[in-house]
């Protein structure tokens, strides 16, 4: 043999043993390709582990979190499971992490309302009234029965600060009675109709006041007042003088 030159192992000295452990290191490789093609990225299975997340009702929020993180590395545009992730953080008190799922999810699904909801509450408390306005019209947009009376009250004093006082009183015309800031609710339609002259939407609101259960009223009205949110136009308008008497001992109303 030549200096340098490498001899080959005759096919005769391959036993059937060698044979074996590359035929099974072969099958073991292509079955491991056909795994991660099968299962990488595969929208179904990112289906199948957010079902298991919204149907696991007794389990814990880290075990939720887990599927909800599962089924978005099979389906990374699965938007509802970005929106699951930020009720999860929501609830442990963690509001920008909650916002930053709820927008993601926003941004993937742009139907997706109940997202736009939560990011139009997250600017509104940030005091950013254009991108709360725009993520809350959205959020109408695309649900016209959004049932949400806080959607409509948000979204009623956003219409007042941009001076649209009869959209306003609409969205304040959706919330229920028995809603707990009705006495500010009602506080700020009958400004507004008397602001745009609509005389009989604020007599009706009058009575309205009028009759309500003073303790009802007195506790929400104080707070409303105490947080300095008692808009500047409703203590120019006489009817309503009687807002800005914190003890109450002054109504000044006609039944």
């Amino acid at each position: 043999m030549r200096p340098g030159a490498v001899s080959a192992i005759p096919i005769a000295h391959v036993g059937p043993t060698m044979v074996r452990i590359c035929l099974v290191a072969l099958v073991s490789f292509l079955s491991f390709i056909f795994y991660t093609i099968r299962t990488t990225l595969n929208p179904q299975y990112g289906k199948l582990f957010y079902n298991i997340g919204m149907r696991c009702a007794d389990c814990s929020p880290q075990k939720r979190w887990h599927y909800f993180t599962k089924a978005l590395y099979y389906d990374p545009g699965l938007s509802e499971a970005y929106y699951r992730l930020g009720k999860i953080a929501a609830a442990d008190g963690q509001e920008d992490k909650a916002f930053e799922f709820y927008k993601k999810a926003a941004t993937l699904d742009y139907r997706h309302w109940q997202a736009y909801v939560q990011v139009g509450y997250y600017y509104f408390h940030h005091g950013e009234p254009e991108a709360a306005f725009r993520y809350l019209k959205q959020a109408y947009r695309y649900n016209q029965e959004v049932a949400e009376a806080r959607h409509k009250y948000y979204l009623g004093i956003l219409y007042e600060l941009k001076k649209d006082y009869e959209a306003a009183i609409s969205c304040y015309n959706g919330i229920p009675g028995s809603d707990p800031k009705v006495a500010e609710i009602m506080a700020r339609k009958g400004s507004l109709c008397h602001l745009i002259g609509w005389d009989e939407g604020a007599r009706d609101i009058e009575r309205y006041l009028y009759h309500i259960d003073r303790d009802d009223l007195a506790d929400p009205l104080k707070r409303f007042i105490e947080i300095n949110q008692l808009p500047e136009y409703m203590k120019t308008i006489p009817e309503f003088e009687w807002i800005t008497d914190i003890e109450f001992k002054n109504l000044k109303l006609n039944p």
